[in-house]
């Protein structure tokens, strides 16, 4: 527990006091597993799980932004015929890489997920895990429309998110600094592209819910 807590101070010291870029702060917490220590890899994974039934069917290809170490790939693996793990972090790829070193079906993109393109109505799965508060606002809809294209009709979009309170769709996820749920303001902002199927209820980080939603694409 003391060795997690100070990685969790080592990550929000870099992240929340000293400004550092995204990229900057990941690679740093890619080094000595910081990063998966702080996030309790396993439980994350054990976490995602709970989405797996929710996964299209037949799912040829599954995209995954923001994927860092791959805890949300290796959770959905086992019903995904091919991933693509999207990742601006080259430490956080390091370590997924390195993890998937032997699946031919895995591959990686070092690319902020703002900017990566993929082919209209070919990706059956597209998820975020915990990195939809780095979509700047003012890209927010152009975003959301993009994810919408490349999707297949019956593709679906899955979010993990901190059910907490947040008026600023950038906004920190376990602060307070507006009235409305986090997790109602990201449904709210996607709707005119996605319809929510389900709500999926996952473990607490500290004292913050984490949820999953699950998009059909409209």
């Amino acid at each position: 527990m003391l060795k997690r807590l100070r990685a969790l101070v080592y990550w929000a010291w870099r992240e929340f006091f000293r400004g550092h870029h995204p990229t900057e702060y990941y690679n740093s917490l890619a080094k000595k597993n910081i990063y998966e220590v702080a996030v309790d890899y396993k439980k994350r994974v054990n976490n995602f799980k709970k989405l797996r039934q929710f996964i299209p069917q037949p799912c040829k290809t599954m995209v995954d932004l923001g994927c860092g170490t791959g805890a949300m790939m290796e959770a959905l693996h086992t019903g995904v015929f091919s991933i693509i793990g999207v990742d601006r972090s080259a430490g956080m790829l390091g370590i997924a890489k390195e993890r998937f070193a032997n699946d031919s079906k895995v591959k990686f993109i070092e690319s902020d997920f703002i900017s990566v393109a993929f082919p209209i109505n070919s990706v059956d799965l597209i998820t975020m895990g915990f990195s939809t508060r780095y979509i700047p606002p003012e890209k927010s809809l152009a975003f959301f429309s993009k994810l919408h294209s490349w999707l297949t009709p019956q593709g679906k979009f899955m979010v993990a998110v901190t059910k907490s309170y947040t008026g600023n769709f950038l906004g920190i996820e376990h602060k307070i600094v507006g009235k409305i749920p986090w997790d109602s303001y990201f449904i709210k902002i996607v709707k005119p592209w996605f319809e929510l199927e389900a709500e999926v209820k996952m473990d607490y980080f500290l004292f913050w819910r984490h949820v999953g939603l699950v998009f059909r694409k409209k």
